[in-house]
């Protein structure tokens, strides 16, 4: 155990130890009894530890070594019968005082001081400390101020020592220390002026309201904000170091650790986590400079301060999130034993998850050209929104909802799974479902109009930050939902090439063991479902988009879109003319997505005023974004190949086929 240094305390209690050699025990222990009472645990340590020596040399003079020993065995054996002892040693000393301390039976405090006699006599002066820490404070806690009152006052009430204005304990220079020291011995001396004395003098630790107050983490089950901060502390003494606070602001109070290791934990790592005095939320958010003779000496820098949603807590455990931008960690705090917690970065990344490459590619097909009496194809409505996949991966391990494309910060994964309302709430993979990945589009829907936002929109939606996603989901009363449309793996088995007939039935097997999560496509397998399928989407009468319908057959699928609509590589901007001169763009240079490296044509219609003045000022954040474009044809050259555009009008950002962090910047400029 950690001792507290209080050099100039010790002449006192040596003053008083020489006085009073044969009755120093018991009133040492009444001493660290009463300074854990009232909060003062910083005294123990130092005070038995000290008192302890002594006790060794005096002890030893009037009493037999070998027949205090026996007494602290004896004594021993009636706190922990099973334990067989040769010796006094620490590992079986230890762990009886700690049962004593549980316990709290104040019957138990002659055997705690025997124990203490006999460690010290036994070359274990440190067990001392221990001994009144674990044994004496727990039992101490269950009197009243009373009591202690009546069974100490005689024993320091009469000591001069302690009334005396250039008495030594007056140049203790630790002034957390001086202040509990103050409070303690004001209410154990009445007639003592030391006590006020101290207080005056001390300057209690800097956003610590008490010293060794670790109050319990509340349950919780459903998602709440909280906030957290982290602190860089140049501690004098303990050196540089982290402090992690995770602050309720119900309540204002900063759960505290101080971080094992000189770095934060990045994503499937973790460190240990030792769990400290509560600290105050405005301390927390906060940079300090700690003078010296103060607890926690030093400079305090603040490297984050932000909102984080705990999805679950007990007085053992906390798991929250981070979210910074487009980003999300997640971590863990869970208790390990003692005052040592470990913090797990369980953060998912692209290297431990076995996730497929890409997306696969339809082919296109006219709407003139469907067959709608093929008795091979099976149609579903096409929804336009942002393909992803979704990981159920072990049973009782939480659903993933991760984006197919890769990204370029460290996790090498875009996971959108806490901005979908349906799955952020901690959905787990039931027994029977685990090691299946599928492929779904998500969207938003507006439960007002009860049709799918369009992919732009939900785009930007998809492409905000967490916290901004869902206030955006609630501001336009459309939230995100999961639409599937395909399986990669079922089980543990590939079955990208099955029959989607086999596939169907798959899907249907989640839907009904994961129940309210996700959506099922709209099949049409009879001619007449086709042609009523197709009949809605043309009319508006489709819920999920306009665009059209895919045709499914032996494993493969072809989209039939009902508006051509081409996807283009921006290539360059054009300058504006007329009121458009100075301050904004006439239009944006185009290639084809499939030919990246020919300019093929300019399109000018269907930009906003707005969209036009940001890529005049940023036309970099322009450059290689994946547009829709729509036109009443498309040219092709001489050797086949796509050419121009007829009457081109942009559409907005395609949402697969740019990074998130390249559509991060125009969507927060609100410039879709």
């Amino acid at each position: 155990m950690s001792r507290f240094k209080l050099p100039s305390f010790l002449p006192a209690i040596k003053h008083k130890a020489y006085g009073v050699a044969p009755t120093l025990a018991p009133h040492v222990n009444e001493v660290a009894r009463t300074a854990t009472h009232l909060g003062a645990p910083g005294l123990i340590g130092e005070t038995a530890f000290q008192s302890g020596l002594l006790l060794k040399d005096l002890l030893a003079k009037h009493v037999d070594k070998q027949k205090v020993l026996d007494v602290g065995k004896e004594y021993l054996g009636y706190l922990l019968p099973k334990v067989k002892l040769g010796e006094v040693k620490n590992a079986a000393i230890i762990p009886a005082i700690k049962s004593l301390a549980i316990t709290g039976s104040t019957a138990a405090l002659p055997r705690v001081n025997q124990l203490s006699q006999a460690a010290m006599l036994g070359g274990a002066p440190g067990l001392m400390s221990e001994g009144v820490s674990q044994g004496i404070g727990a039992v101490g806690s269950t009197l009243s101020r009373q009591a202690i009152k009546r069974r100490v006052h005689s024993g320091l009430a009469s000591s001069k020592s302690l009334s005396r204005p250039n008495d030594p304990l007056l140049k203790i220079h630790d002034k957390s220390l001086l202040g509990r020291a103050g409070r303690a011995f004001s209410f154990l001396s009445p007639m003592s002026k030391i006590g006020n004395t101290l207080k005056k003098q001390a300057e209690e630790a800097p956003g610590i309201p008490d010293r060794g107050m670790m109050r319990t983490i509340p349950k919780i089950t459903e998602p709440k904000e909280w906030e957290y901060a982290i602190q860089e502390h140049f501690a004098d003494r303990r050196g540089k170091h982290y402090d992690l606070r995770i602050i309720d602001p119900k309540s204002g109070v900063a759960y505290s650790w101080a971080l094992v290791g000189d770095k934060l934990p990045g994503p499937s790592q973790f460190v240990h986590a030792v769990r400290q005095s509560d600290h105050t939320a405005e301390y927390s958010r906060q940079e300090h400079d700690i003078p010296k003779g103060t607890y926690g000496a030093g400079k305090v820098n603040l490297l984050t301060n932000d909102r984080i949603e705990v999805l679950y807590s007990s007085p053992e455990h906390i798991s929250f999130n981070v979210y910074k931008g487009n980003q999300i960690e997640e971590f863990a705090l869970h208790h390990i034993g003692e005052k040592m917690w470990k913090l797990h970065n369980k953060t998912l990344t692209r290297k431990k998850l076995d996730l497929p490459e890409g997306k696969p590619k339809f082919k296109s097909l006219a709407p003139t050209d469907i067959d709608f009496s093929n008795k091979d194809q099976i149609m579903s409505g096409k929804v336009d929104g942002a393909s992803n996949l979704i990981l159920l991966p072990d049973a009782g391990k939480p659903i993933k909802v991760i984006s197919y494309r890769p990204s370029v910060r460290s996790t090498g994964i875009i996971d959108h799974t806490f901005r979908i309302p349906v799955i952020r709430d901690r959905v787990r993979v039931p027994k029977g479902l685990e090691d299946t990945i599928l492929r779904a589009e998500v969207f938003a829907f507006n439960t007002d109009t009860r049709k799918a936002l369009r992919a732009t929109d939900t785009g930007g939606i998809l492409n905000s930050g967490v916290w901004r996603s869902l206030e955006k989901q609630k501001e336009m009363n459309a939230p995100l939902k999961v639409m599937l449309y395909d399986v990669v793996r079922f089980k543990g088995q590939n079955v990208e090439n099955a029959p989607y007939e086999k596939k169907l039935e798959m899907m249907r097997q989640v839907a009904q063991k994961v129940p309210a999560r996700f959506e099922l496509p709209r099949i049409a397998r009879t001619t007449e479902e086709k042609k009523r399928l197709w009949d809605d989407i043309q009319n508006n009468r489709f819920e999920y988009s306009r665009e059209g319908v895919v045709l499914w057959e032996d494993g493969k699928a072809t989209k039939a879109k009902l508006r051509d609509d081409y996807d283009v590589v921006i290539k360059g901007v054009t300058e504006g003319e007329g009121r458009l001169a100075g301050k904004g763009i006439g239009g944006f240079h185009f290639a084809h997505y499939d030919a990246p490296d020919k300019i093929v044509g300019i399109v000018g219609t269907g930009l906003s005023d707005a969209l036009r003045a940001d890529a005049f000022k940023h036309p970099e954040d322009y450059h290689g974004l994946v547009v829709k474009v729509k036109a009443h044809d498309l040219y092709h050259t001489d050797d086949g190949k796509p050419g121009a555009l007829m009457v081109p009008v942009l559409i907005g950002p395609h949402v697969d086929k740019n990074l998130p962090e390249k559509l991060e910047k125009l969507y927060d400029r609100k410039i879709f």
